[in-house]
């Protein structure tokens, strides 16, 4: 928003001004002589009794002239800052292109300040920026980085449970194996002796069949002899 100039500003204070406006008209760095001649030129515009009580005291001028050495004109002071001078000269005030080069000025100085505080904060917030990025990816590294050695811890824990129970299986398969085996000969050897007993047994009664048989024979034999030896002595 631009600045008023100083017939706008005193024209905003209406008819009656008062202390109040003319110190805020001086702290805008104008001149109160200014607000004094635009009174008297302007019909129906006038001072009120404590701006006019504050204009011939010289308003803060006053005290920043008498601080300077300067001198009153008058029945005021004229203290305004005057581009070039390096300071305040008593008996001067600041024109409009004085004002307008020192805003334009102080801005610019304002505007450079306030664009190097922003890359400042720019810079700082990049620097912050790039260290959450970097953390982020070290602790996703480090993240991913534990999850495959959870995932290879369990699958060498499974492999070696497998394992375990391979040889486990393979023990009992084994214990299975050698108890049936064992079974196995047991029973071989318990037939091969009920065989044997069998065996023995049906020797001796085929022995003792046989040897009946042959008594039997014997005994028909000798009853056949007998016979056909009476069959011979009645043939005559």
């Amino acid at each position: 928003m631009a600045k008023k100039s100083a017939k706008e500003l005193l024209k905003s204070f209406g008819n009656t001004i008062t202390q109040k406006e003319l110190k805020n008209f001086e702290d805008k760095g104008f001149n109160i002589e200014k607000a004094k001649d635009f009174a008297k030129s302007t019909a129906g515009v006038r001072l009120n009794d404590q701006a006019k009580t504050y204009y011939k005291s010289g308003g803060t001028s006053a005290v920043v002239a008498q601080a300077g050495g300067g001198g009153s004109s008058g029945g005021g002071f004229n203290t305004a800052y005057t581009a070039g001078t390096g300071g305040y000269t008593a008996g001067d005030f600041m024109s409009q292109p004085e004002f307008d080069y020192k805003s334009a000025y102080g801005l610019g100085e304002l505007e450079g300040q306030i664009r190097t505080n922003l890359q400042k904060l720019q810079n700082i917030s990049a620097e912050n920026i790039a260290n959450i990025s970097a953390g982020a990816q070290r602790y996703g590294y480090e993240a991913d980085e534990r999850a495959r050695k959870y995932v290879a811890d369990r699958a060498g824990q499974s492999a070696e449970a497998v394992e375990n129970i391979r040889a486990k299986g393979n023990l009992d398969l084994q214990a299975i194996v050698n108890a049936g085996l064992k079974d196995v000969e047991n029973i071989r050897g318990q037939f091969g002796v009920e065989q044997e007993k069998t065996r023995g047994e049906f020797g001796v009664k085929q022995e003792e069949t046989r040897q009946a048989g042959n008594r039997d024979v014997a005994r028909i034999a000798g009853k056949a002899g007998i016979y056909q030896g009476l069959m011979g002595a009645f043939s005559f």
